[in-house]
């Protein structure tokens, strides 16, 4: 175990006693024997942790503490209260003013070097976490930058495309205008030959005005060849591109997963050790932006599978396993929106792709809990559509679309709330998706009345 530890206490006897078994366990400590000198010292060495004695003569441990977390370089610095003062008031006091624990005396060594140990624990977590945020903030940016350049280059790549291929078709044409002159001019010089001879220096000339017609053929075709080589160019970078993206994707999937992983175990453990609702809180809130940067690269990884048209692999789908993990991914979301969800114990199963319907409720779900009531509550069921169609759906209580929205729906960039952070193309991703599995996607609503968000997928079962 190693770290800094500051004891404030004024009296000798314990410091001497608290100076001698934390150093023995491997612990930096400093001292200080008055409440002015712990603050003056806790802000020059910045402690990894503070042992603070309740009563000091010349300022109480309540109103150290209260100091200590007033200034930003030891505002965060886990304070441990030592006390004889048994009464409930007295804790409940401390913890209140932001201390993170209460040691009574007399001191036990034992308890003391794993209350000591936990709080260093949690401290250097916390700060380890913080420094991760970061640098992850940063790759992201740097990534997103990237992306961007990339799309960029793919728009003016297209634009390319476009004008050389009106090029070809206006070349293409010339061509056959020339070729059908040509004949003409062809059949005009044999009707010359046969009429008069006299004119055989005229066919002269239009045997140069030939040659110089069969250059611009030969032009033309170099013309054509050079397009052909710049679309397998074009091709080509259109593949590095879907490559890059794929690439990126997956990369960020295993660092995302890591980071939802360990913020609910943080969670639990906090939850259990008595952590403060504002860490609780920063904990909850890096949970949810790292869960929506997860669904975020999912929808671009399933984008890329439909563009490239990749083969699929369909399971059986037990529709309310996947929707129960799916609610569970968003249950931050859940709890900060306080929705109301509820659906069937049972829901038809589907042959279908786990991964491409997984991400149709992901951004359902999501829609409904943002633009539904306040607070949301979400109803999900199942019926029969046309023959051999299963329709699922999600049904809100929001303040409904007019018509003219509706038409808008499952059309790429295009957001209905100009106040959302959004691309705009969740749901044109799903209406890819689901018809890429021989489904339809659609909306029922009116305004004042709610949206139903419904898709269909092929029955297992042919009578159903």
């Amino acid at each position: 175990m190693n770290g800094t530890v500051l004891v404030v206490d004024d009296i000798l006897d314990n410091l001497r006693v608290l100076l001698n078994f934390l150093s023995d366990a491997g612990l930096e400590v400093l001292i200080a024997q008055s409440g002015e000198s712990g603050i003056e010292r806790a802000r020059y060495a910045k402690p990894d942790l503070i042992l603070l004695d309740v009563l000091i003569p010349d300022i109480n441990g309540f109103e150290v503490c209260k100091v200590l977390k007033m200034y930003s370089e030891t505002q965060y610095i886990p304070i441990v209260f030592m006390t004889a003062l048994a009464d409930t008031t007295s804790k409940i006091r401390g913890l209140e003013l932001g201390a993170a624990d209460y040691i009574t005396k007399p001191i036990q060594h034992k308890e003391v070097l794993a209350r000591v140990n936990t709080h260093l624990s949690l401290y250097r977590l916390q700060k380890q976490l913080s420094q991760q945020n970061v640098q992850l903030q940063v790759e992201i940016k740097t990534r997103q930058s990237a992306e961007k350049q990339l799309v960029e280059q793919n728009y003016k790549l297209q634009e390319e495309i476009n004008t050389h291929r009106q090029i070809q078709h206006y070349l293409e044409k010339t061509k056959r205008d020339l070729m059908a002159k040509n004949i003409e001019l062809q059949e005009e010089i044999e009707f010359r030959k046969e009429i008069q001879q006299s004119l055989q220096s005229n066919n002269d000339s239009l045997h140069q005005e030939i040659d110089s017609r069969r250059q611009v053929q030969r032009s033309l075709q170099k013309t054509n060849t050079l397009l052909s080589e710049k679309t397998t160019e074009l091709e080509r970078r259109n593949q590095e591109l879907d490559i890059f993206t794929r690439t990126i994707g997956h990369d960020l999937k295993s660092p995302l997963g890591g980071i939802i992983s360990l913020t609910k175990f943080l969670a639990n453990q906090g939850f259990k050790n008595g952590l403060d609702y504002k860490s609780l809180k920063h904990i909850r809130l890096i949970q949810q932006s790292s869960q929506k940067m997860l669904d975020a690269v999912s929808t671009l990884l399933l984008l890329v599978s439909i563009s490239r048209k990749a083969s699929i692999t369909l399971d059986t789908i037990d529709m309310v396993t996947l929707i129960e993990q799916v609610l569970e991914t968003h249950q931050p979301l859940i709890e900060e929106y306080q929705a109301n969800i509820t659906y069937p114990p049972n829901l038809p199963t589907v042959n279908s792709c786990i991964t491409w319907i997984e991400t149709v409720w992901n951004n359902y779900l999501t829609n409904g809990l943002k633009y539904g009531g306040k607070p949301p509550k979400l109803t999900i069921g199942a019926d029969k559509a046309q023959a051999g169609k299963i329709r699922f759906w999600i049904k809100d209580n929001g303040e409904g679309l007019s018509v003219e929205e509706q038409r808008k729906l499952f059309t790429p960039f295009i957001r209905l709330n100009k106040a959302s952070n959004g691309h705009g193309l969740g749901l044109s991703i799903v209406k890819k998706a689901i018809e890429g599995l021989d489904g339809e996607v659609g909306v029922e609503s009116q305004k004042g009345a709610g949206s139903t968000f419904y898709f269909t997928l092929p029955s297992i079962s042919p009578d159903t």
